[in-house]
């Protein structure tokens, strides 16, 4: 490994940020276990944890999934500073497909908790709202994994995609939440 190695690729998918070789093959290790750590641990404080109960095996598999995609993202580094250059963007594109694709099923099976999922005030107080956002959210997050895989096919705008796709999302489901809490009150 190089004394400087290779942490960030540009959206051309070449190398443009570096750091010294020891943190630059430990962050993202340190990282992803602290994050894994933290996934585990958050729901067992959780007031509504029986309802996280009721879907424990989805959530065990995102954080699986959560972590393989760190783990793979740590293999790319790692092949790319030991001189096995390739376009970045090709490579890591269709593994946030893959992670997109399953917080989609993650938020189509989540219960109302404080942890996990879309939690705006109005999705916590209101079950209902909960239930219409998180049902809307399943199907956006699966549209943008297949759009996101799409979007590998034409690698100088992949990046972007994914940003503008993750925005618009987040945006548009607290808004969508929101109008459906609006509407529960009128009730």
């Amino acid at each position: 490994m190089p004394e400087q190695v290779a942490s960030h690729w540009g959206i051309n998918g070449e190398a443009d940020g570096f750091m010294p070789k020891i943190i630059g093959i430990f962050l993202l290790p340190v990282l992803s276990i602290a994050l894994i750590a933290l996934m585990y641990f958050f729901p067992k404080f959780d007031p509504m944890k029986t309802n996280i109960d009721s879907f424990k095996s989805s959530y065990h598999w995102f954080i699986t999934i959560f972590s393989g995609f760190f783990f793979y993202l740590q293999m790319l580094i790692i092949a790319w500073n030991l001189n096995l250059q390739f376009d970045f963007t090709k490579v890591i594109i269709p593994a946030f497909a893959v992670l997109f694709f399953y917080c989609g099923k993650l938020i189509g099976n989540a219960k109302q908790n404080w942890f996990i999922g879309i939690r705006p005030p109005w999705t916590l107080s209101n079950k209902i709202v909960w239930e219409k956002t998180h049902k809307l959210g399943a199907k956006v997050f699966k549209i943008m994994a297949v759009m996101i895989l799409l979007s590998s096919l034409l690698p100088n705008i992949a990046f972007a995609t994914v940003i503008i796709l993750l925005v618009i999302s987040a945006f548009g489901l607290m808004a969508y939440s929101y109008f459906e809490f609006q509407k529960q009150k009128k009730k």
